[in-house]
This record gives structure tokens, C-alpha cells and sequence, in this order.
């Protein structure tokens, strides 16, 4: 389990730095990019941003259920830990 809980850490570690990246790429957008027709620069515009905020929502999506996975996973683990404990306890009688 704690090999497991390690390869989490990573993949949170990874989702977290995509959410980094993705903030500094945004500072990269053109000035008053909600009024601008297209991108006619090489700073990003509203179509690139809207195409980042929706992938960024399937990676949160992605995230959330991994998360959800994660907890039932320690919840099952909590569950043999305290067996576990309690069957230890009996046969120090």
C-alpha cells in the first residue's frame, strides 16, 4: 500500500504541475483578448483560451475520480489495518 500511496503522490504531483504550467501559459494572453476577433498575434485569444479551460476541466474530471478511487482504496486498507490490529491484540492474550 505504500508503494501505491507513493505512485499517487506522483500523479498528483503531475496533475498539480499541469495546472502550474497551464497558469504560466496563461499569462500569455493578448491583451483584451475577449474583444478580438481570432488571434492574430502570437500571444493566445479567446478560442485558445477556451480550448485550455475545457481540457483542464476533463483533467479536474480525470483527477476527481482517481481521487474518489484513491479514498475507497484507503478506506479498504483502514478496514485490514484495524483486523489487522484486532486479530494481533487477541493472540497477545
Amino acid at each position: 500500500m505504500e508503494t501505491y500511496v507513493k505512485a499517487y503522490k506522483s500523479y498528483s504531483k503531475l496533475l498539480t504541475g499541469h495546472f502550474v504550467g497551464r497558469n504560466l501559459e496563461l499569462e500569455d494572453l493578448d491583451d483584451r483578448f475577449i474583444h478580438h476577433r481570432g488571434e492574430g498575434t502570437k500571444k493566445l485569444g479567446f478560442a485558445s483560451y477556451l480550448a485550455r479551460m475545457k481540457e483542464d476541466e476533463e483533467v479536474m474530471e480525470t483527477w476527481k475520480v482517481a481521487q474518489e478511487r484513491h479514498i475507497q482504496a484507503l478506506l479498504q486498507c483502514e478496514e485490514v489495518r484495524f483486523k489487522t490490529i484486532k486479530l494481533y491484540q487477541t493472540l497477545q492474550v
